[in-house]
């Protein structure tokens, strides 16, 4: 068995990377496993065809267009051909390689740079990024200077930085507070809307679940009351 399984393990595309199943999908192939295993008789093939629809809607899932880390350090947007691209190898390596194997991928390619590229429908700068996708204009905000001219413009702002005040007539407005509190986001263009998922949401509200505040707190360490002794300054 061991020799088996060496062999075929080095066959070409023995392995292959596929996108995560949604949870239906998951649920709909155990379901037409544990039917096509544990009935007897011809009827039991009935849960062939609950396997085949799970195993496929990993193919038919879609990624969201733009990732942004808890701490917004790392960012990744969706290329023309449906690739992920991450802003850096180097920062989040983890987290970097976790979305990438959710969507499929073994790399990443490269971030373009401030000339743009044809494959990824961005321009960069040193202040930001501009990410233009099924009729929206999202704005890839690091600093304060771009948030004049990116918020009259843009659909949406992901910002690195504070961005609620300087923004207040743009629809959408993701900034270094809402990152904070409810950890890391993924935004899905649709037409004429952006769906936002969070990780705070998915987690929902459970005496486990540990609050941004709290930790704020733990961070900042008790606080000291009463009064000072006599000859203490």
């Amino acid at each position: 068995m061991i020799a088996v399984a060496e062999r075929v393990a080095g066959w070409p595309s023995a392995v292959a990377m596929l996108p995560a199943m949604p949870d239906w999908g998951l649920l709909a192939a155990s379901l037409g496993g544990l039917w096509l295993t544990l009935w007897r008789g011809r009827w039991r093939f009935a849960g062939v065809p609950l396997v085949v629809l799970g195993l496929a809607t990993g193919l038919m899932s879609r990624t969201p267009d733009i990732l942004i880390s808890k701490d917004g350090r790392l960012l990744a947007v969706k290329s023309r051909d449906g690739l992920l691209v991450l802003s850096s190898r180097r920062i989040g390596r983890f987290q970097g390689s976790f979305w990438l194997r959710r969507a499929g991928q073994a790399v990443s390619p490269d971030w373009p740079a401030k000339a743009g590229n044809a494959e990824i429908p961005m321009r960069c700068d040193t202040l930001g990024c501009i990410y233009r996708a099924r009729g929206h204009i999202v704005a890839l905000v690091r600093d304060p200077r771009a948030l004049g001219e990116d918020c009259a413009k843009a659909t949406a702002i992901v910002a690195t930085i504070p961005a609620r005040r300087g923004c207040s007539a743009t629809g959408l407005v993701i900034d270094r507070f809402d990152l904070w509190r409810k950890g890391a986001h993924a935004l899905t263009l649709l037409p004429g809307r952006i769906k936002v998922d969070t990780v705070r949401a998915h987690q929902g509200e459970r005496p486990w679940t540990r609050r941004p505040e709290s930790t704020m707190r733990k961070r900042a360490g008790p606080r000291r009351f009463g009064r000072r002794r006599s000859g203490q300054r």
